[in-house]
């Protein structure tokens, strides 16, 4: 008798989502952009949301008015439009044309177009790859006065990114940039406050800094600071100032700060329950491109809790949590499939789907895997692989994997037969919740 594991097992992970230094180096590269290329001073009054995201009504007018005026000699003008081109924003993004537009601001001695152009070199987004040259675009700008320049070098040193890694040298370059207010660079100077990177540690002072972030209109800096009083680390916890800066940060634009206001308001942690809510603000960081929360969505969708039941509405949730990188995305898709829930049964497209879940460490898709490997459901039956794959799962901590690996060994599928062990893990699993193995040690003489 094998089992499957709860339906929707671990889902929702953590209850709040930190950005921390991770999230700093990702989004480092501009000030409250989530790509590479810092925005430029007075581009930033006209970005509307994220890169590839439509832009608002203005977008066709601003992105005339930019043309218009880099060809009138404007050098802001041509990398403010070469801005929009590198991000996409409010028009289709073409990276190639974006560089030409940046050399060109650049070569006119204009510090963002050379930051912004520093970027590109970076990544080896539209030009060939080289560290070294962005680097030295990247100094040009800062000392030029452009201080995401000095946030982009900051992070080069802090990353180790074409010149030696030093931590200290990536700090100082942070807090040059945040004193010339780069929100960005306040940002990230508070996560090396955090984590002791480069600067003692002092839980103090990255509040400030986040404060400032905040303050000054970066979204992640309202955030942390958010996570800070949410949790109580390095001031008394007070849910509802945690609450209050989540909600600043999601009106901004902020994706995982609407995923966390989602879960406080599913979960009733320090508010008043409201699945409705919850459901809304789970919609807006799933557009906002939050994975988890699209697949939370999914969920909620499917149950009927706090939204109306649509089962396809679900399926596409999955889908695209799934695609974005979400495992428990690919397992309730995957979920989906086998059963037919929502859309039609489709058996090998479970198995594939469980199998990605697994690769990408969602050990209860092993262990589904491993059930349709010993049934042989959509793959062709094996016993052997079945087993390993429960023994992957149970390793992985999954109590369903222990409880079908403690099966196998019952029965010797794929395994030699071990009735001392199989007892074991049956016991464990039971311990663990599976009502299936309590029930079978419970009738055990």
């Amino acid at each position: 008798m094998m089992t499957r594991a709860n339906r929707f097992p671990r889902r929702l992970g953590a209850w709040l989502v930190r950005g921390a230094v991770v999230l700093a180096v990702a989004g480092a590269w501009g000030c409250g952009q989530k790509d590479e290329a810092p925005a430029p001073a007075a581009a930033a009054k006209h970005q509307p949301g994220d890169a590839g995201h439509p832009a608002n009504a203005r977008a066709a007018e601003v992105k005339s008015g930019y043309d218009k005026a880099c060809k009138g000699g404007d050098l802001r003008a041509c990398s403010n439009l070469g801005l929009m081109y590198d991000r996409g924003i409010g028009i289709v993004q073409d990276v190639a044309k974006a560089v030409p537009l940046y050399r060109k601001a650049c070569d006119g001695k204009e510090p963002s177009g050379c930051s912004n152009l520093g970027s590109l070199y970076l990544r080896g987004r539209g030009v060939k790859k080289d560290p070294k040259k962005a680097i030295a675009l990247f100094e040009g700008a800062c000392n030029d006065g452009f201080m995401g320049g000095c946030t982009n070098l900051g992070v080069a040193y802090e990353a180790g990114i074409g010149v030696a890694k030093n931590p200290a040298k990536a700090a100082a370059m942070y807090r040059k940039a945040c004193d010339g207010k780069d929100m960005g660079a306040c940002y990230n100077l508070a996560n090396t406050y955090v984590t002791g990177t480069g600067v003692d540690r002092d839980l103090a002072e990255a509040m400030t800094l986040f404060q400032r972030a905040c303050d000054g209109g970066e979204p992640k800096g309202c955030f942390n600071l958010g996570v800070m009083y949410a949790t109580g680390e390095g001031v008394a916890k007070d849910v509802a100032k945690g609450m209050a800066l989540f909600d600043r940060a999601c009106k901004a634009g902020g994706a995982n700060s609407c995923y966390n206001l989602a879960v406080l308001y599913k979960q009733g942690k320090g508010v008043k329950q409201d699945l409705p809510r919850a459901a809304a603000l789970y919609d807006r960081a799933c557009k906002g491109g939050h994975m988890q929360a699209c697949s939370t969505l999914g969920l909620m969708v499917e149950q009927g809790t706090g939204v109306a039941h649509d089962g396809a509405r679900a399926v596409a949730l999955f889908g695209r949590a799934c695609e974005g990188g979400d495992m428990n995305g690919c397992y309730s898709l995957a979920v989906d499939y086998e059963n037919g829930i929502g859309t039609g049964k489709d058996a090998a497209r479970a198995a594939a789907l469980y199998r990605k879940a697994c690769d990408g460490g969602q050990m209860t898709g092993c262990s589904d895997l491993g059930r349709l490997y010993m049934s042989g459901t959509g793959v062709a039956s094996d016993v052997v692989a079945a087993a390993a794959l429960f023994r992957r799962a149970c390793d992985g901590h999954d109590a369903a994997g222990c409880f079908n690996l403690g099966i196998a060994y019952q029965h010797g599928d794929g395994v030699d037969k071990n009735p001392a062990l199989a007892d074991k893990l049956i016991h464990s699993a039971c311990k663990r919740g599976i009502r299936e193995a309590c029930a079978m040690a419970a009738a055990k003489p």
